[in-house]
């Protein structure tokens, strides 16, 4: 979770093969600045707050000052919260070890305007939802979908029931300009694979 800032997280780096790289799936949900709290919010208050204390309330020389004695004193002082230490090093090793893949990565347009990113497709593609549940009436116009762990340009027909009728461009969202094929690509999708 995040608030809107624009420079925070929307880029297609953050979810393109998450669970490859760290074997956990996630997805970003994006708020209002100062919105949109988590766990992980009240979990590091908890740790600053309660570490900017003892370290005033220390000698001079007790001072917590490091990241390392910042873990230390969690670790030794704070129950019921699990903390993990990683170096500069370690970071610097990730990011070696992603960074080939990383060059060819695009950023997806548009992201202001996107409350949840979610990756979708075999390669983990960072599609983005603009709400995570869309209701079916609410879907008309312009949108993208999701199929065969591609992303699709395309135009609402129409809404029957739980499927959306919807005539695609071609090709896939990976192009810079779109047509409507020679023979007509229609397709019934269900509105929880319809994206933006």
């Amino acid at each position: 979770m995040s608030d809107g800032c624009a420079a925070q997280y929307k880029n297609c780096k953050n979810l393109c093969q998450h669970y490859e790289d760290f074997g956990v799936e996630a997805e970003w949900h994006f708020f209002a600045t100062s919105h949109g709290k988590s766990a992980g919010d009240g979990a590091g208050g908890t740790l600053k707050r309660t570490a900017t204390k003892a370290s005033l309330q220390r000698p001079y020389e007790g001072q917590i000052l490091t990241t390392h004695q910042l873990y230390d004193f969690a670790v030794a002082n704070i129950k019921g919260i699990h903390f993990g230490y990683a170096t500069f090093e370690e970071h610097v090793q990730e990011a070696k070890e992603r960074e080939e893949r990383l060059k060819v990565c695009k950023t997806v347009a548009g992201t202001q305007k996107l409350h949840c990113i979610v990756p979708v497709g075999e390669k983990g593609l960072p599609l983005a939802h603009a709400v995570r549940t869309l209701s079916i009436d609410t879907i008309y116009g312009y949108v993208t979908d999701a199929y065969n762990g591609s992303c699709w340009l395309g135009c609402v027909l129409n809404a029957d029931g739980r499927t959306i009728n919807i005539t695609f461009l071609h090709p896939c969202i990976t192009a810079k300009s779109f047509v409507y094929p020679e023979h007509e690509d229609i397709l019934g999708v269900d509105p929880d694979d319809t994206l933006t």
